[in-house]
């Protein structure tokens, strides 16, 4: 370990432990009632340990020491009530978006939906919905394999998207691959679909699903039902449906705590492994196995 990855590595501990102080000092005097949602910890953040990261870290270092701030729950936390906003006036505006979700039957005229009178005559039925607290969420890029799910809600995303996940797991472009742009207040990713794979994903979010809800019924019985030639490999069973009430429970307990859901609508976005010559066999892997865990 060279001298510079060793004042990194101290820089990185004395980091956490000083966050860890404050938080346990913000939750024990201040805070019982805002905890991360206080004025004072995002002032801290804000103006002394982002600016300060920014120069100590590169680019990727700095994306995945603030991946581990989130997932450790360390980060600040957006204030309740984030469906609903503020006008000029001061009036309350409610922020929600919902989405329905509509699958279509085979059409009466017998075509493949392309006219205007097949899809009148299609025989389609709104299954369900879904409600976004509000326009603001998270593409993929961030949280590549699901690790801070219940942080990157914790911020106040009403959606986060994870990935890109490939089936097999892959180290992405060499490095150097994440560059800053100060001046435009942006980054360059060239991180190249750099990926732990599907089943280590799998894992991640099915800890997440049983600790925090938000199953979809409808969502493993769209899979059930998507099955054609495949039934026997993408049959949901049993387990999904103890799965299910595990979720629920989570769900359950954490509003019964009182404490804000880590929850909202979890989106995963899948690649091709880079190697690959299979390129629908991998997406179709992706949704198989990843896709009962997704709104």
């Amino acid at each position: 370990m060279t001298i510079r990855q060793k004042i990194q590595t101290a820089i990185l501990r004395t980091t956490i432990y000083a966050t860890s102080t404050l938080a346990l000092l913000e939750y024990t005097t201040q805070i019982p009632s805002e905890g991360r949602s206080s004025r004072t910890y995002h002032k801290l953040f804000d103006q002394i340990i982002t600016p300060l990261g920014r120069r100590i870290f590169g680019p990727e270092e700095a994306h995945h020491l603030s991946l581990e701030v989130v997932r450790r729950g360390l980060a600040p936390r957006a204030k309740k009530g984030l469906d609903a906003g503020v006008d000029r006036t001061g009036h309350v505006v409610d922020m929600k978006v919902e989405i329905g979700l509509i699958r279509s039957g085979t059409n009466e005229s017998g075509g493949n939906g392309n006219s205007n009178k097949s899809i009148e005559s299609s025989k389609s039925t709104t299954s369900s919905k879904i409600i976004f607290r509000s326009p603001i969420g998270l593409a993929a890029g961030y949280d590549k394999n699901g690790i801070a799910i219940p942080g990157l809600f914790d911020l106040g995303f009403s959606f986060v998207e994870i990935g890109s996940v490939t089936p097999l797991p892959q180290p992405g472009n060499p490095k150097p691959r994440s560059f800053r742009l100060v001046e435009d207040k942006g980054v360059i990713n060239r991180f190249g679909f750099n990926s732990e794979g599907v089943e280590k994903v799998k894992e991640y979010l099915e800890e997440y699903r049983k600790e925090f809800g938000g199953a979809r019924p409808d969502s493993l019985e769209m899979t059930e039902s998507s099955a054609t030639d495949n039934d026997e490999d993408l049959a949901v069973g049993v387990s999904h449906s103890a799965n299910s009430v595990l979720w629920a429970l989570g769900w359950a307990w954490h509003r019964i705590m009182g404490k804000q859901p880590k929850t909202g609508v979890l989106g995963v976005n899948l690649g091709k492994n880079k190697l690959s010559n299979d390129e629908i066999g991998d997406y179709t892997t992706g949704i198989r196995e990843l896709g009962p865990y997704a709104d």
